[in-house]
């Protein structure tokens, strides 16, 4: 009988061990006892933590790579698409101006913060029968849409289309050009403009592709300005 209640106490603690994790931690010769024992008592403690039933666990403990993950693995986006890096978007692009008058073009903008800027616009047409050899104009430009969306939380995804929808900016200014056989300044007056563009590589920064549609109110013109640039998030050197 007491063979049978020894056999019996044997297999409960085998049992016992096989169920139980080891959570104890192999030392160095070089920690003290004490040490070993406050390790030890660490490990328990998390060990039972997680296996116990109904105890709440530390968010992301269950998986410890977690903090490396970037969130667009996760499928979560913050909203910004890195227009938040810096505090300036500047933006340099080549294109065609189409219209009353043709041209090749050169368009620089700076924005601060993505909403409030200025875009510059060269054009020069390399043919000899033209009405307008060259031309300038100069713009205060505002994309009204970014700031709203992202303070309301309806920057939701997919990236491009967020980034097309913030991209759309109304400006006003004036231009300046040089009609065939005069000098440049002799054509000028004001205009006002409408744009939109799609990022092809879905962030802020990187290669954009932009429609401008023009009204030169003095003298009752209509242009269409395609480009393609380059945007790049900077920081002023006054932050």
């Amino acid at each position: 009988m007491r063979s049978r209640v020894i056999a019996a106490a044997l297999c409960l603690a085998s049992t016992a061990q096989a169920e139980t994790p080891n959570t104890h931690i192999q030392y160095a010769e070089t920690l003290t006892d004490d040490e070993r024992e406050a390790d030890d008592a660490l490990a328990d403690g998390s060990a039972r933590k997680h296996t116990e039933p109904g105890t709440a666990s530390t968010p992301g403990a269950e998986y410890p790579l977690s903090p490396l993950v970037t969130p667009r693995l996760l499928g979560e986006t913050d909203g910004a698409y890195g227009r938040f890096d810096g505090d300036l978007d500047f933006a340099v692009a080549l294109g065609a101006r189409l219209g009353d008058s043709r041209a090749g073009a050169l368009q620089l903008s700076l924005h601060d913060f993505w909403t409030l800027g200025v875009v510059v616009t060269l054009s020069s047409d390399l043919g000899t029968d033209t009405d307008e050899p060259g031309a300038a104009s100069f713009e205060l430009d505002l994309r009204p849409l970014f700031l709203p969306r992202w303070a309301y939380d309806l920057e939701q995804g997919p990236a491009w289309l967020d980034l097309m929808i913030d991209s759309l900016s109304i400006a006003g200014g004036g231009y300046f050009a040089a009609p065939q056989g005069g000098s440049f300044g002799d054509k000028r007056g004001w205009l006002a403009s409408v744009s939109l563009g799609i990022p092809l590589m879905g962030e802020a920064s990187g290669l954009w592709l932009r429609a401008r549609g023009t009204r030169r109110f003095t003298h009752s013109e209509n242009q269409l300005l395609i480009t393609l640039g380059w945007h790049t998030t900077l920081t002023s050197p006054w932050l």
